[in-house]
């Protein structure tokens, strides 16, 4: 698909729409297609998104349908809903991503397509038609990026096209952002790129080299351990080392569990039953004042 952007007239009231519609191939295995919309701030970061596992978003603003795990029957199979307008100031982009969730790829997929729309309590007004092409063995694809014209506040859509590899948005984070750094605000500090802040409103899965703001408001906080591994008698261990500068100021583990504004909750040798199997608990006030690091392992 070429690149090509649609310009969006937002008028309140009338949310942008964009419909997926897929089928597979009579003698293909089960796919689970999921649609998700990735919402990015001016700086680059997550700052939200909404999929089979969170239908809403930045507080109702970004809705999803539900999850269509067959494709089966007529008309929409899954629906992303966006209220521009309503957006909060420092969102520039929504990503719009599907992936094969589970069962194979999209080469059972017989034919696939996107409808953008504008709607209203009155109706609905087809801005265009995404046909999706072949996509061979890969396992996701960023469809299009709705994003705002930083100079003018007029957003559009550009089709994106982009073949990736992972089962869900987070596992192709890296591709997305390729695409959608095109259009955070430049002048941010660059500094400040991807470190989403923490809320107790959402969940997101993190990997190596993300990074995260800890709001103000958040005085307690604790770290979660929990595995299984049945039959195999693994033992694991949540620790927390204390540091500044220069020097290791103090450890906190299952043998010596207390340290100025942290403690540990106790040792879980076994990792049966379902939560949290060790936690460590911070009170980042009453941490020691010399502290600039908490470096938190498992071994």
């Amino acid at each position: 698909m070429e690149l090509q952007d649609i310009v969006i007239e937002t008028v309140p009231g009338r949310d942008l729409e964009i419909a997926l519609r897929w089928d597979f191939f009579e003698d293909a295995g089960k796919v689970d297609l999921d649609a998700q919309a990735v919402i990015f701030d001016d700086m680059g970061a997550v700052a939200d998104a909404a999929f089979h596992n969170q239908l809403s978003a930045c507080n109702g603003k970004v809705t999803h349908s539900g999850d269509n795990q067959t494709g089966i029957g007529q008309g929409d199979d899954e629906v992303i809903k966006a209220d521009l307008d309503g957006l909060p100031s420092n969102v520039s982009a929504i990503a719009i991503v599907v992936n094969c969730y589970s069962g194979g790829d999209f080469s059972s997929v017989k034919t696939a397509e996107a409808h953008i729309r504008i709607g209203s309590p009155e109706g609905t007004k087809e801005l265009h038609n995404i046909a999706i092409g072949s996509l061979g063995n890969s396992t996701g694809l960023l469809l299009c990026v709705v994003h705002k014209e930083q100079s003018t506040n007029t957003w559009k859509v550009r089709k994106i096209g982009k073949k990736m590899t992972g089962r869900n948005f987070q596992d192709c984070l890296d591709s997305i952002r390729e695409v959608t750094d095109e259009f955070k605000d430049k002048s941010k500090e660059e500094t400040q790129l991807y470190a989403p802040t923490l809320s107790k409103d959402k969940v997101f899965n993190m990997k190596k080299d993300d990074k995260a703001t800890i709001p103000s408001s958040f005085g307690r906080l604790f770290l979660g351990l929990g595995w299984d591994a049945p039959g195999s008698g693994v033992d694991l261990d949540a620790s927390c080392v204390i540091l500044n500068d220069t020097s290791v100021l103090g450890t906190v583990y299952f043998g010596d569990k207390t340290e100025p504004g942290i403690m540990h909750g106790g040792d879980d040798t076994t990792g049966e039953g379902g939560g949290d199997d060790e936690r460590i608990y911070v009170d980042l006030s009453n941490v020691a004042p010399t502290a600039n690091y908490l470096f938190f392992t498992v071994n």
